[in-house]
């Protein structure tokens, strides 16, 4: 004879036996986390594409921001001259 075990709850050891209710209830349940980890799921790509979206911007800026300090440089002398401009000091 074949004997069958009986089904306890794993939290607190008693004889649980599901009914209708519990497992729709469970079922539910299953369903609202799928639903949740689904929306996750859409948010998190979304904020990856933003964030890829503002990283493209950052190097952009940045390269332009290095352009226009290069123009600056050659726009406006420095106030101190090369050593090959600068005069010889008075004792020599």
């Amino acid at each position: 004879m074949i004997q069958l075990a009986t089904p306890t709850c794993w939290l607190c050891g008693t004889l649980s036996i599901p009914t209708n209710t519990v497992i729709h209830s469970m079922e539910s349940r299953l369903d609202d986390l799928e639903i949740r980890l689904a929306h996750q799921e859409l948010a998190i790509e979304q904020l990856t594409q933003a964030s890829l979206q503002q990283q493209r911007t950052i190097e952009q800026l940045q390269g332009e921001v290095e352009y226009l300090k290069s123009l600056l440089r050659e726009l406006s002398p420095s106030a101190v001259a090369s050593v090959g401009e600068e005069t010889p000091p008075p004792h020599y």
